[in-house]
């Protein structure tokens, strides 16, 4: 059986829709909640039966879910939905905390491995250069031993 489409599947979600709203005011329940103590709205799509951005998009069943919304609220205690988002909030807070110390302390040993490398890199082009001054002297004196029979001796 192939899916409604257009108007009939509008229908259908707002059938579908209505009729999860009136199970949860029979069982006197509200919307759910997801972890940060917000409306799931992907549990709600996915009980009706329809894509969650039909309670994102700006259509008739999107005001009649925030009229809703404010009539049913969420479920469970008020004051115990919010206390769990400040703590998870917290929590989270928390764990970017830790992993931003972490990501600083890596940061930190980077920087100085860098420092170190730059030192030694510094220390090799000075010993590099050295090295090629010498051999230009050291052709230079070859050159002249070939060209005048002498040997120069620097």
């Amino acid at each position: 059986m192939a899916k409604a489409k257009g108007r009939s599947r509008t229908e259908v979600n707002k059938a579908s829709y209505e009729l999860y709203v009136s199970k949860l005011r029979e069982v006197g329940k509200g919307f759910p909640v997801n972890k940060s103590g917000d409306v799931n709205i992907a549990e709600i799509a996915r009980q009706c039966d329809f894509g969650r951005d039909r309670l994102y998009q700006p259509t008739k069943l999107k005001e009649q879910f925030e009229r809703d919304l404010k009539d049913i609220g969420l479920e469970g205690d008020p004051l115990k939905t919010k206390n769990e988002k400040d703590d998870y909030l917290a929590k989270k807070a928390d764990q970017k905390s830790r992993d931003a110390s972490v990501l600083k302390t890596r940061l930190d040993t980077a920087v100085e491995e860098l420092s170190i490398l730059r030192a030694k890199y510094e220390k090799l082009e000075a010993k590099y250069e050295s090295l090629k001054r010498k051999k230009s002297e050291q052709s230079a004196a070859m050159d002249e031993m070939e060209n005048t029979g002498r040997r120069v001796f620097n």
